[in-house]
Formats: structure tokens, C-alpha cells, sequence
């Protein structure tokens, strides 16, 4: 009975403990995924189920989960499931400073897409023609997805007194996936927050200021080419996510979505068809939402300034949805230190461009490569086959990527849907240049805000 009672005061302490750390929040845990994902790709899905199941994609992005938390959900089902959250790594995944490499990651600053308001939510998409395969520091299939945004200011950034404020301090966010560390996650930066006392700069402590960083946040010292500051992972990662073995496939059904409101910051992602993972945190801890000006995407190296370093014959089609007009921008910082090993191909219309949906989407994109003479996504530079040609998933690709047609059976096919629901013909046009056509709900065909 007297072990019984220990034990039982031992984890009411331990819990105690957990329910005040980190502004109130309970720390998640890494316990295992309650629901066995069954990962479909698009190459095994037929021209019909494909459409369905991006459009089901769509809605549910759409669909608010019924609190904070952390979710999962499985086509073909329509209400999110709450899961135990994960512990995000530990692993800073800093900014660059200026001059920039010539990598990815680097040339000419990458590009972000920039808008003339602010960002709400925000996709990356990719796809490639190519075969492919991806090495990191810690052997094959070891990078990650990065959506970062600009600097901004914070009240983060004002220290109580008496620490001195950083006169140089700056907000930055990212939201990421980590295919090694299995699943999605937001990390909050406070870039320059200690730059004015050298005792931080050299991985001290300062005592006298209380300290290097906020109560929970983790220095991260300035290197070279890397600026330093503090950061912190976010409490609601997203459910664990098998492990993606990077191919073209694969490639093409890897997508990263970042959203702020005034009350919470959200990270969703998808790695196939038919699961949509999501961390839905409290807050908007670094006052982003209205301050989100433009964004960068890419597939680089997974933390610490590393490097994603693909196979030889690799071309990527790298895309940002802002859900509206955008700009190519370079921005000399807000960029990613970590990187890839590929250069931005140059095509008709500049290395990189802008694009417009037919149902709110739209933002920019450009192509990146190892091979000599790539052709770009931009200008009508990249070559594409039509409607009927014969492919391959590794060969040419077809014309209208990002949804509207696809190499279904080694034949170039239209992403049509079926041809009514509930006795209701579809509609005449498809809803989006990368979702394909909007799927059949119960009171006929929805296309955006167009119904048939």
C-alpha cells in the first residue's frame, strides 16, 4: 500500500509539473500513432479516384478541427480525429545571413513568394519529370519541408527588465516537415535576440540579465553564414508520419501547409492520397498573423544548416499557393540555411514566375536542377507531352502538371471526374490548375463557389 501511494504521488508531481511548463501547455508526448496508415500514392490510384481524392484534400484544408490539438484523418472521412501530439526535435534549423551560396537554399537568395497584403495560409507543392533520390547526413531519404516566412517585429523580442533589449531583434517563423523525425512541426525564432551581449554570442550564460533567452526558449549561437538567436518548438506538432522513401511518386504527393489566425498557429501536412496529418497550436505567439508578407518553400537538409544532396539527372518544379496574386522575391534574409544541392534553371520568363487558379489559387514557382539544360516550369519552357501521348512517371511529363492531367497507366490522362452524382451532370471546368476537379457532395457538384 505505502509503494502504491508513493508511486501515485510520484506521478501526480510528474503531472503537476507537465501542466505548468511552457506558457500552460502540456509538453505532448511521443506515444505510438492510435491509427495504422495505409500510404497510397498517386501512380496507384485511377484517373477518377485520384480527382476525388484531391478534392477531398481540398474541403477538408478547409474544414476546422473542432479544437487545439492534434489530428489525423483518413480518406474518405470527413471528421478529424484527435491523436496524442509528438515531441518535436530538438534541432534549430537556423537563417542564413547574406552573402548567399550558390545552392538551392542560396542562389540569389532562392525566392519567396511576396504579397502586397498578408499571408493567411500558405502550400508548398513539387514535382519533378525525373527519376530521383535524395541523400542527408544521416544516409538516404533524410531531408525536410520548409515553409519560412519573413522577419518581423514581436513583443517577444522585449525582454523584461532589466535585460537590455536587442536593438537588432527580429520574429521569424517556419513551419516544417522532418521525414527522419516523422512528422510536422512550428518553429518560432527570436533571430538577434542576444546579439548585444557577448557572453550569449560565445554559448554562455548570462546571469547578470537573467539569462541568454526567454523562459523556455534555447539559444542557438551565430556561426558563419548563420545568424544567431533563440528558439522554440511549438507545443502541438502533428501525429507521427511513416517514413517517405523518396521517389517521383513520392515526390508528388509531398505537401506542406502553414496557416495563422489571431488565435492559432497550424502546421497540416499530407505525404499520400489518403492521410491528412495536423497540429492545431494555441496562440499566435509571435504576433505573425497580419505581419506574414512572403514565403519560401523548398525541400532541403533536416536542421543544423545541413544539406539535401539528390541524385544525379534530379529536376524539381518547386510551388507556393498564397491563395492569390504574388511576386518573386529574393529577400536578403528570412531564407533557410539549410539546403540541396540543385540550381534554379532560368526559363522564358525569368527563373521564376507567377500563376493564377481558377479557384483562389495562385503564388509563384520555378524550377531547380542538377542536370545541364534543364528546362524551367516558367515561360513555357518546360518540355510537356499532351493528352494520349504514352509516358512515364520518370520520363517527360505531361502537360498541365499539378493536377489537371497525369501519367495514369502509362498514358497522358485528363483529371476528369465522373460524369454526374446524385443524377447531377459535373461541372464544365475544372476548379484548379493543382487540385483537379471539387468532389460530389450531397447536394450536387461544388466548384468553388460555382455550382452545376
Amino acid at each position: 500500500m505505502a509503494r502504491t501511494i508513493a508511486a501515485n504521488s510520484f506521478i501526480n508531481g510528474l503531472v503537476l509539473l507537465l501542466s505548468t511548463s511552457f506558457m500552460a501547455f502540456a509538453q505532448p508526448t511521443n506515444p505510438a500513432p492510435s491509427y495504422t496508415p495505409t500510404p497510397k500514392l498517386s501512380s496507384e490510384l485511377s484517373v477518377e479516384e485520384l480527382a476525388k481524392r484531391k478534392a477531398w484534400r481540398s474541403n477538408m484544408l478547409k474544414t476546422p478541427t473542432p479544437k487545439h490539438g492534434c489530428f489525423h484523418l483518413t480518406y474518405p472521412n470527413t471528421e478529424w480525429q484527435e491523436v496524442p501530439c509528438r515531441i518535436a526535435p530538438d534541432v534549430p534549423y537556423p537563417m542564413r545571413t547574406p552573402p548567399l551560396p550558390d545552392d538551392v537554399g542560396g542562389l540569389a537568395g532562392d525566392f519567396a513568394a511576396q504579397v502586397a497584403g498578408s499571408i493567411s495560409t500558405a502550400i508548398g507543392l513539387l514535382d519533378t519529370d525525373t527519376s530521383i533520390s535524395e541523400n542527408g547526413p544521416g544516409g538516404a531519404n533524410d531531408f525536410a519541408l520548409q515553409l519560412n516566412t519573413n522577419q518581423f517585429d514581436t513583443r517577444m523580442c522585449t525582454p523584461p527588465p532589466p535585460t537590455p533589449q536587442s536593438p537588432s531583434c527580429k520574429g521569424w517563423q517556419q513551419f516544417i516537415f522532418s521525414n527522419f523525425k516523422n512528422g510536422g512541426f512550428i518553429q518560432y525564432w527570436l533571430i538577434g535576440y542576444f546579439d548585444n551581449r557577448a557572453t550569449c554570442s560565445a554559448g554562455g550564460v548570462d546571469v547578470e540579465h537573467g539569462g541568454c533567452c526567454p523562459s523556455g526558449w534555447k539559444p542557438s549561437p551565430p556561426a558563419p553564414g548563420i545568424f544567431g538567436g533563440c528558439y522554440l518548438n511549438g507545443p502541438m506538432s502533428s501525429p507521427p508520419t511513416p517514413l517517405v522513401t523518396l521517389t517521383a511518386e513520392a515526390l508528388a504527393d509531398l505537401n506542406l501547409v502553414g496557416r495563422v489566425t489571431a488565435d492559432s498557429d497550424t502546421v497540416v501536412l499530407w505525404t499520400d492520397t489518403q492521410n491528412l496529418y495536423k497540429g492545431d497550436g494555441l496562440g499566435n505567439i509571435l504576433n505573425l498573423a497580419g505581419n506574414w508578407k512572403d514565403v519560401e518553400f523548398n525541400i532541403v537538409g533536416d536542421g543544423n544548416a545541413s544539406k539535401a544532396t539528390f541524385s544525379d539527372g534530379s529536376t524539381i518544379n518547386v510551388r507556393i499557393d498564397v491563395g492569390g496574386n504574388a511576386t518573386c522575391a529574393t529577400p536578403p534574409t528570412g531564407l533557410t540555411a539549410e539546403s540541396n544541392n540543385l540550381t534554379i534553371v532560368k526559363g522564358r520568363s525569368g527563373p521564376c514566375c507567377t500563376w493564377t487558379g481558377n479557384d483562389g489559387e495562385g503564388g509563384i514557382m520555378f524550377t531547380e536542377s542538377n542536370v545541364a539544360g534543364a528546362k524551367s516550369s516558367c515561360g513555357g519552357g518546360k518540355q510537356c507531352l499532351p493528352v494520349g501521348s504514352s509516358c512515364s512517371i520518370t520520363g517527360t511529363g505531361c502537360c498541365n502538371t499539378f493536377g489537371l492531367t497525369a501519367c495514369q497507366h502509362g498514358v497522358c490522362a485528363a483529371l476528369t471526374s465522373p460524369p454526374s452524382c446524385n443524377g447531377v451532370p459535373r461541372p464544365t471546368q475544372s476548379c484548379s490548375p493543382h487540385l483537379g476537379w471539387h468532389c460530389c457532395d450531397t447536394d450536387g457538384w461544388v466548384c468553388g463557389q460555382c455550382q452545376n
